[in-house]
């Protein structure tokens, strides 16, 4: 059986920034960065998980129809595709699974260590340059 898990790139277009969260000592992998998300529950689509997720964790508010598909990453049973958007509310308060947010520019993604190898995925990378920095 396989483990399905939405994540979601948050960028905020005034800032020209993305959202990464540092998970707290609660959780697996603790000091890593990632992004909001988590697992489906039963019955949801990864489009509804992304939005429950991205609020659970950060309390910033988008619809499923907001998120945009970048890609699926597969690490053994665990099957994460990973969504972006633009289009959200609220500000960001985080839950007891993170101990620290930051907005950071794409060429500071190199400068964290995420969770699943320590970098970001060169694709996605790619996409979220194709979809948000070139004006």
């Amino acid at each position: 059986m396989s483990n399905k898990v939405s994540a979601v790139i948050v960028f905020d277009r005034k800032r020209e920034r993305f959202l990464i969260l540092r998970r707290s000592s609660i959780c697996r992998s603790p000091g890593l960065w990632n992004f909001p998300g988590g697992s489906l529950d039963e019955g949801e689509c990864y489009e509804e998980a992304g939005a429950r997720e991205l609020f659970e964790e950060s309390s910033l508010e988008t619809s499923p129809d907001s998120l945009t598909y970048l890609s699926t990453l597969v690490q053994g049973k665990l099957i994460i595709k990973i969504f972006s958007t633009d289009d959200f509310s609220g500000e960001v308060s985080i839950n007891k699974e993170s101990s620290d947010f930051k907005w950071i520019d794409i060429s500071e993604f190199q400068d964290y260590n995420f969770v699943g190898g320590g970098e970001i995925h060169p694709v996605i990378l790619d996409k979220l340059v194709v979809k948000y920095l070139i004006h």
